[in-house]
């Protein structure tokens, strides 16, 4: 199932704060869903974003460094660089499991600078960036520095949101001891 309304998911997200546990992958979200992953879920554990193909670099390392007990990370197809890996590698050193199926723009120097420990599932060396020029390996710590200083993203239009999905929603959220009202 996709879900086409990032403002439902945000709202969700927000009315999580104690969410450990996050599959979200193969969906058209954008950066709005992870920045309030970012903004709401310190609590958060495991997170797949495989195949979001619309969220930008810098608000998966936003994620990566505002959820401290991240230790399941699925970034498979995701449009990710050495950028993230070097994130990683700085932000979350106790990360157990990383999956990089279809991540092409990393380099070797990279992936060296991951804790020797995390299981990383899926990744390629063929497609691995040896090259030090390439522009994932000179950007600077500004490009992805997290901003402090935006606030969450504003929920707005959930108005035609189906019943249906929200309850299913709230059957989960009961499991993890929550709710989102109706």
């Amino acid at each position: 199932m996709a879900f086409y309304d990032d403002a439902l998911i945000v709202a969700i997200i927000r009315a999580s704060p104690n969410l450990r546990h996050l599959e979200i992958g193969g969906n058209d979200i954008g950066d709005e869903v992870t920045e309030a992953l970012a903004h709401t879920c310190q609590k958060l554990e495991y997170l797949d974003l495989s195949g979001c193909t619309f969220i930008s670099e810098l608000s998966i390392c936003n994620v990566i460094r505002s959820c401290p007990k991240i230790q399941h990370l699925s970034l498979e197809c995701c449009n990710i660089t050495s950028t993230t890996i070097k994130e990683i590698a700085r932000s979350r050193p106790n990360l157990k499991f990383l999956d990089l199926e279809g991540c092409r723009n990393i380099s070797k120097k990279a992936m060296d600078q991951l804790n020797p420990n995390i299981h990383i599932e899926n990744f390629d060396e063929d497609y691995c960036s040896d090259s030090e020029s390439s522009s994932s390996e000179t950007e600077s710590e500004d490009e992805v520095a997290y901003n402090n200083d935006v606030p969450p993203p504003i929920i707005t239009g959930t108005a035609e949101t189906p019943n249906d999905f929200i309850t299913a929603f709230n059957d989960y959220l009961r499991q993890v001891g929550g709710t989102l009202p109706i």
